[in-house]
């Protein structure tokens, strides 16, 4: 039996007996199995059952549905650490502005912020307070003159400390070391002895609702950022799919009460279209980016809603043709 990274280079996938394929969210095309879905060389094919490298056997209860919104795993399966390569360079003509146009371009969501306005201050330290629904065009990405793009560099405390160890200094500390500090947003865990180096460069802090609601760290206090926004799942993890889900219901319930779910669900479905620069659909000869996901009761009745409040458990994503995460268990 294949594991590990090793399932990742073959060249032929087959999901064989899935319960269905939701092939589009938007207009709602759900195809009830059983079916087999044949992966090659970055393309499927629904209904296909031929010989495969690698077979993933559905047993008529999981659902294929595309993997929108996928911060991580395009990105990272196509680029590696592009990110990690333009940040380590201090020969790097690349400015913070650009740096984040790229992220967002190549889908790194989760350390995406839009600004459509400024924000307050916070003890002489400037606050920014991004509009509470955008969906940053790439046409206007970087070329807004009204807008911001921001960067976020640290998120825990534990990655101020992680990136020291990475990069010999703290995230502000880098940022200033490199003259980038000048005027950029920087997010969202600015430690207590980085404060002055943001206030001497009049820089800005933006903070990640969803990370401080947890973290309970740096500034500003909550009432300051209760109408900030951060597009993409914040947590880089195999399971894209659950930590939408999650970053929708809390944005709805904890800061958003009036914002339906379905309103995140359809901004987020247009984001991953104009952020990862691909339709959100699964049909034959379509670019293979799907997750696997186990509903069980919830199969009678599959709806975008139905999704979303079921919470499925992710059993593998498949990004770019490549198996980037699977339950071993299934294979």
């Amino acid at each position: 039996m294949l594991r590990g990274i090793e399932v990742r280079y073959m060249r032929r996938i087959l999901l064989r007996n899935c319960a269905g394929v939701v092939e589009a969210f938007e207009p709602w095309v759900y195809r009830r199995g059983p079916l087999d879905v044949l992966i090659e060389e970055g393309r499927l094919t629904i209904g296909d059952n031929s010989h495969a490298d690698v077979v993933i056997d559905c047993k008529g209860e999981l659902v294929a549905l595309p993997c929108f919104f996928d911060a991580f795993h395009a990105p990272r399966v196509r680029n590696g650490d592009w990110l990690d390569e333009i940040l380590a360079d201090p020969a790097s003509d690349y400015n913070p502005t650009h740096v984040a146009s790229e992220l967002a371009r190549r889908g790194y969501c989760g350390a995406i912020l839009y600004s459509l306005e400024g924000g307050g201050e916070y003890n002489g330290v400037k606050l920014v307070t991004p509009s509470r629904i955008v969906t940053p065009d790439a046409r206007v990405i970087g070329d807004d003159r009204d807008g911001m793009v921001v960067a976020a560099v640290a998120l825990t405390r534990r990655s101020v400390y992680t990136w020291r160890s990475r990069f010999g200094a703290f995230p502000v500390e880098w940022l200033e070391r490199n003259n980038l500090l000048k005027g950029v947003v920087v997010g969202s865990w600015i430690a207590s002895w980085e404060v002055e180096a943001v206030k001497r460069n009049e820089s800005i802090i933006a903070v990640l609702p969803f990370a401080q609601a947890f973290f309970r760290g740096g500034l500003p206090p909550r009432p300051a950022y209760m109408d900030v926004m951060a597009l993409g799942t914040g947590g880089l993890t195999a399971d894209a799919w659950s930590n939408l889900i999650a970053f929708g219901a809390m944005m709805e319930a904890a800061y958003w009460s009036s914002i339906p779910l379905e309103k995140l669900f359809s901004v987020a479905l247009r984001a991953s279209k104009l952020i990862i620069g691909r339709e959100v659909k699964l049909v034959n000869g379509s670019e293979a980016f799907l997750q696997l996901v186990e509903l069980n009761e919830q199969l009678e009745d599959i709806r975008p809603m139905s999704l979303l409040t079921a919470r499925p458990r992710v059993i593998a994503t498949i990004a770019g043709g490549s198996i980037a995460y699977v339950d071993t268990r299934w294979l």
